[in-house]
C-alpha cells in the first residue's frame, strides 16, 4: 500500500461549497482559472497527470487537491492547488516548478432513486496523510504521476499505485473526455498528439 487514506469525513452539499468559496479566496488554483495564452506564454510550467479508479467502490471521485511543499508561495498566494477531474483523469497544465504532494480526494455518492429525491448526496474528503505522495516538478514538460487504486477494506479506504493504465493511455483518455477541450490550443496538444502517434505505430 503507497498510498494510506487518512481521515473520512461526510459532508453534505453545503459545506463543500463553502469550502470551495474559501478556497478560491485563500489561494487555491485549478486548471481551468488558466487561460491557454497564460499556458503557451509561459515557458517553466508543466503538464501534470494521473489516474484514479474508483471501480471498486460506490462513490464517485470529483476532486484532487495537492499542496504545495517549496516554493513558499508568494503574497496573497496559498498553498493549495486542484486538478480538473474527468472520467478519473486529473491534470494541471500549468504547474509551475516546486515540490508538491497530493493532498486529498473529493469523491461523491448519491442515494438510489428514489431515496435521493428526499435525501441530499454526501461527499467524502480522504487525506493521504503521507509523504510517499509528494513530488517535485523540476523541468517543464509533461509529467505523469502514475494510476492509483482505490480501494475499500473493512470501511477503511486507500490508494494504492498500479501499472495501467499507462501515461500514453491516460494522455488519450484525457483528450477523448472534457479535458480535451481544455488542452487542445495549448502547446501540450502537439506534444500528446505524437505521443499518441507513437503508441499507434507500435501496435
Amino acid at each position: 500500500m503507497l498510498y494510506s487514506g487518512g481521515r473520512i469525513g461526510r459532508r453534505v452539499l453545503m459545506l463543500v461549497v463553502l469550502f470551495v468559496f474559501s478556497c478560491l479566496i485563500f489561494g487555491c488554483a485549478s486548471p481551468h482559472y488558466l487561460t491557454k495564452e497564460e499556458v503557451n506564454n509561459n515557458p517553466s510550467v508543466s503538464l501534470v497527470f494521473g489516474y484514479i479508479d474508483t471501480s471498486d467502490v460506490s462513490d464517485k471521485f470529483i476532486q484532487l487537491y495537492m499542496k504545495r511543499l517549496a516554493p513558499p508561495p508568494k503574497p496573497g498566494g496559498g498553498y493549495y492547488w486542484m486538478f480538473g477531474v474527468d472520467k478519473g483523469c486529473y491534470y494541471h497544465m500549468g504547474l509551475p516548478p516546486g515540490k508538491y504532494m497530493l493532498d486529498k480526494i473529493e469523491l461523491y455518492k448519491k442515494a438510489p432513486f428514489p431515496l435521493s429525491l428526499f435525501t441530499s448526496p454526501t461527499f467524502r474528503s480522504i487525506e493521504f496523510m503521507n509523504p510517499d505522495s509528494a513530488f517535485v516538478v523540476e523541468k517543464p514538460g509533461m509529467r505523469f504521476l502514475g494510476s492509483l487504486k482505490l480501494r475499500k477494506i473493512s470501511g477503511e479506504y486507500s490508494l494504492e499505485l498500479v501499472e495501467k493504465p499507462g501515461g500514453v493511455e491516460v494522455l488519450e483518455m484525457m483528450m477523448n473526455s472534457k479535458i480535451g477541450s481544455h488542452l487542445r490550443g495549448t502547446k501540450w496538444e502537439p506534444m500528446i498528439e505524437k505521443k499518441l502517434k507513437k503508441r499507434v505505430k507500435r501496435k
